[in-house]
């Protein structure tokens, strides 16, 4: 069965229901007529009962099979249960009066009242479901409680009756249930007669209303009468029969009203399922999202929304107006939003907020329209384009960056595409090509050449490929007076996929050269041409070459002299700055001897171990028989063996492992690198070993395969603090190391205990 077919059928079952629901209405209130009076064994009773139970049998499955409402379903099955458990007892006490049972009867007659309420109940259910919100329905759910409390109660006074107990506690407390029961009925249906939220629903509301109030006043006669203050029977059956006649009514006009009720309810749940929808993908997508009403209310937003503007998803979105809340998203923003709300159709902008990083957002704002074409409301979308922005930033620093390199070239440079128009040119091209190409002409790089090389040039730039990207070649240029003479350098431009973008050449004038070679040829011509003349000369022609050679080697050995005295006034004076700078320590160390307070001593001292690393650097350079590299290794062991002989004899008793590779360095790292070792072996004595001062320090140089070195120094004693920065300590000696590592453009790392480990990484060069 296709889907237009079901629903033909579930329209069917649907009137099929209403019918049955007012039949059965009928079938109740025919049966409290007959039972006015008391003679429940009389046929109009009978056959009113009996067709009152037949009807709830169909009733109660077409509800059960029909609905896709749970509570319906439930509700249907105790219905038919309740239904078959009257026929039971109608056998029991028509069929076979042998097993006369009253109890039983008694049992099935207060079933048969909980039966009376079902039509009332289904009509209360489907119309308040339909006409409340959230909020009224939850008087609902306090009738479905009443009702099944009601239905417990009289069944177990039926039990109880079937004991032979006396049921008057029982009639009691059915009688209070019912009362609060009919009581909460009553207020509701009040409450939507009253209010504007039953719409046409409204009628219905006062008629069951009315209907409770029959029934009140017949549970109020009833439990009277039952009490014994006054007999009552037959005025309690006539509000009862009252009540169902309403009852009739009640159905019947909701059989009219019912499939409207049902296509609202059709059109509601598309509703529901569009926003559920709109919301889903205002949620998920990858921009800030938020949609407004047409007075600038922010209906719904999503997370990324909320966090781009400061905003809480604990606030209430209702709360928030866009219109009236300019500092929310920004001037630029509430500027554009107010010029949308005044009749543009759409604004797309970009805005920058600075925060800790300049943020830039790409932000769309356009109205939304209901079917007649008015302005139901307002969309911003926000996308972040902040790597954009940033990258398009990069960009034309590149190319500004680019172009002041190209345009500061002396060479003539420029960009042109296959067909010869140029699409990039340096200052100096245009400068050396001044006046061309001529007023009407288009801007094409052959235009430049000479009329007879720009068949070979075109040919050339053609054979380009991305295997032979680069050729060299040399052209005439157009004769304006002199002849001149140009060398290009062609390149082709390719992308990443392959594809040809355009190519570049850079010229550069060969036009002296070129004179020159010409020169030199004639010259050379005309030389032959007088050693062809004058042989006689040749003599003299080959001593004067004789003197030429002799007077270069000459030359050369100037040259040589004149580099060795270079090298040994190099060495003198590298030999003079480490004795000047020992002077220097000298002079400290007198100043020392001076100074009565330890803390100034020890200062002067730290000087004096710097000023003697940096003095055998000197010293190294001095001794050493290449000025430019040191050797790393013999100067550490110097090195070391000074601070040990500078903190004897405390340090005595610790063991140094020094582990340099065969590393040469530069003066200008060599430094930097002797002064970090003397300030961190210098702490290591001073504070790794207390007052025993036994250990070890281990100090390594390496350098790996990608020429990176890599300096170690540590040692076995407490360590450092816990939380230890490196640049902002307070101690001069880590200040001071923090400052060479950065001036050997390195970095510096803290290694983990136990002990204090430094490891330190700087390029070669």
């Amino acid at each position: 069965m296709n889907v237009k077919t079901g629903r033909l059928w579930q329209k069917r079952f649907s009137y099929l229901l209403v019918i049955l629901e007012f039949a059965l209405a009928v079938a109740i209130a025919l049966f409290f007529i007959a039972s006015i009076t008391g003679d429940f064994t009389s046929v109009p009773n009978i056959l009113s009962y009996s067709i009152l139970l037949l009807l709830c049998i169909p009733l109660c499955l077409i509800l059960y099979f029909l609905s896709y409402d749970r509570f319906v379903r439930i509700f249907s099955l105790g219905i038919l249960a309740a239904t078959l458990l009257n026929i039971v007892s109608g056998i029991v006490w028509y069929v076979i009066p042998l097993w006369n049972d009253e109890p039983l009867y008694t049992m099935a007659g207060m079933l048969t009242m909980i039966l009376a309420y079902v039509p009332l109940i289904m009509a209360m259910y489907r119309v308040t479901k339909y006409t409340l919100d959230d909020r009224g329905r939850g008087f609902l759910n306090l009738i479905f409680a009443a009702v099944a409390v009601y239905a417990i109660l009289a069944f177990s006074a039926g039990f109880a009756l079937s004991r032979g107990e006396f049921p008057i506690a029982y009639e009691a407390s059915i009688f209070v249930v019912a009362t609060l029961a009919d009581l909460v009925i009553i207020s509701l249906g009040v409450y939507n007669v009253v209010s504007r939220r039953a719409g046409e629903a409204k009628p219905l509301f006062a008629i069951i209303t009315a209907a409770l109030s029959f029934a009140l006043i017949g549970d109020l006669l009833n439990f009277g009468g039952t009490l014994g203050f006054f007999d009552t029977w037959n005025v309690s059956q006539v509000f009862y029969t009252m009540t169902f006649i309403t009852e009739a009514i009640c159905l019947l006009i909701f059989s009219m009203q019912t499939v409207n009720t049902r296509g609202i309810s059709r059109v509601r749940k598309e509703l529901f399922d569009t926003r559920q929808m709109m919301d889903d993908f205002v949620m998920q997508s990858p921009d800030a999202v938020c949609i407004a009403d047409a007075g600038g209310n922010v209906v719904t937003g999503n997370d990324l929304f909320l966090r781009r503007f400061g905003l809480d998803r604990r606030d209430s979105p209702g709360n928030i107006n866009l219109f009236d809340s300019p500092g929310l998203l920004g001037e630029a923003i509430h500027a554009n939003l107010l010029g949308v709300r005044n009749g543009d159709e759409r604004r797309s902008f970009t805005v920058r907020y600075d925060k800790e990083k300049p943020e830039y957002f790409n932000v769309r704002i356009f109205p939304t329209r209901s079917s007649d074409g008015s302005v139901s409301g307002y969309a911003l979308i926000a996308e972040d384009v902040t790597e954009k922005e940033n990258a398009v930033a990069d960009l034309k620093k590149s190319q500004a960056f680019y172009r002041a390199v190209v345009e500061d070239q002396t060479e003539l440079i420029c960009r042109f595409r296959e067909d010869g128009a140029i699409a990039f040119a340096n200052e100096a091209f245009r400068k050396y090509f001044a006046g061309a190409p001529a007023a009407g002409q288009p801007d094409d790089f052959y235009h430049y050449l000479a009329e007879g090389e720009r068949a070979k040039v075109r040919q050339i730039v053609s054979s380009l490929c991305p295997e032979a990207p680069v050729i060299i070649t040399e052209t005439a240029l157009p004769a304006n007076g002199a002849q001149r003479w140009m060398q290009w350098t062609f390149r082709a431009i390719f992308g990443p996929s392959g594809l040809f973008i355009e190519f570049q050449s850079v010229g550069r004038d060969i036009t002296d050269r070129m004179r020159a070679e010409e020169a030199l040829k004639r010259s050379n011509d005309l030389l032959e041409q007088r050693v062809m003349e004058r042989t006689r000369e040749l003599a003299r022609a080959v001593e004067a070459l004789h003197q030429e050679i002799d007077e270069h080697k000459k030359d050369e050995e100037r040259v040589r002299v004149s580099l060795k005295e270079k090298d040994i006034l190099l060495k003198e004076i590298h030999h003079r700055v480490k004795n000047n700078l020992q002077i220097i320590s000298s002079l400290l160390s007198l100043q020392a001897r001076q100074v009565k307070e330890q803390e100034s001593i020890d200062a002067l001292m730290e000087s004096q171990d710097r000023i003697r690393s940096i003095a055998l650097i000197h010293e190294n350079l001095y001794q050493s028989e290449g000025l430019a590299r040191i050797d790393c290794r013999s100067y550490m062991e110097k090195l070391i063996y000074n601070l040990r002989m500078s903190y004897a004899p405390v340090a005595e008793n610790v063991r140094i492992v020094i582990d340099v590779a065969d590393v040469m360095l530069d003066i200008d790292r060599a430094i930097p690198c002797g002064l970090i070792i003397n300030e961190l072996v210098t702490n290591s004595f001073k504070y790794a070993f207390g007052g025993e001062c036994s250990g070890d320090i281990y100090v390594g140089l390496h350098r790996d395969p990608s020429g990176t070195n890599r300096l170690e120094v540590r040692d076995n004693g407490p360590g450092l603090p816990g939380g230890l920065a490196i640049g902002k300590t307070d101690t001069l000696g880590l200040q001071l190391v923090y400052v060479l590592v950065r001036q050997l453009e390195g970095k510096i790392e803290v290694a983990p205990g136990p002990g204090a480990c430094y490891c330190i990484e700087f390029s070669a060069a």
